[in-house]
């Protein structure tokens, strides 16, 4: 993986992680300001702070494929302001409500979640927000999502499986897809920064 016995700090470009311990790990901090990051652990954690973690832009992908681990896993301060999240895991770190500008919503699924499957986030208004195809199997699962399309006020639905056509992927993580036939888990109306969630 991608250690830091201090700070690791990503303003741009492409990193990809995929790794047998913690993907990306450091002992201060980690920012990210733009840039897409892809972090996958098979046995650990896929974004691992054991100070603060902050996320101002950009896109990251975080996933801890094995029991009790997390796809974000932040000892200190966890703060949302900008760009996309997406964390699968059997944990994760919830992000600070009172200093995140940018709304989350975290996931618990009562039954497993399938490698190779689909999760989905709908507007009531049937606007495609995420699409991302499940890069592990795990039970329990906790999906950790956030983007500025996420909006006070408005509902939503999350579902699995299902079928994707068009669009591009990047490291499972769809943009410009047409999703349908999923299963719906759960629908929802965002009402605080951060929107917790026991499903299917």
């Amino acid at each position: 993986g991608l250690e830091s016995e201090s700070d690791i700090l990503i303003t741009n470009g492409f990193v990809e992680v995929e790794a047998y311990d913690d993907g990306i790990k450091a002992t201060k901090s980690i920012t990210i300001n733009g840039g897409f990051v892809s972090s996958l652990s098979e046995t650990k954690d896929g974004v691992f702070s054991k100070g603060t973690f902050s996320i101002t832009g950009g896109t990251v992908l975080a996933i801890g494929c094995a029991v009790s681990e997390s796809g974000f896993d932040c000892n200190g301060l966890f703060k949302i302001t900008g760009g996309t999240l997406v964390g699968v895991g059997s944990e994760t770190s919830l992000p600070a409500s009172d200093v995140s500008t940018q709304h989350s919503l975290v996931y618990t699924s009562a039954n497993s979640i399938i490698k190779s499957s689909f999760v989905n986030l709908t507007s009531s208004e049937g606007k495609n927000i995420m699409t991302y195809l499940l890069p592990c199997s795990l039970s329990p699962a906790k999906i950790l999502f956030s983007s500025p399309e996420l909006m006070r006020g408005v509902n939503y639905t999350i579902s699995s499986g299902g079928f994707v056509t068009g669009g591009t992927s990047t490291y499972g993580l769809y943009n410009g897809a047409d999703y349908t036939g999923g299963s719906s888990l759960s629908s929802f109306t965002i009402s605080s920064m951060v929107t917790i969630l026991a499903g299917q």
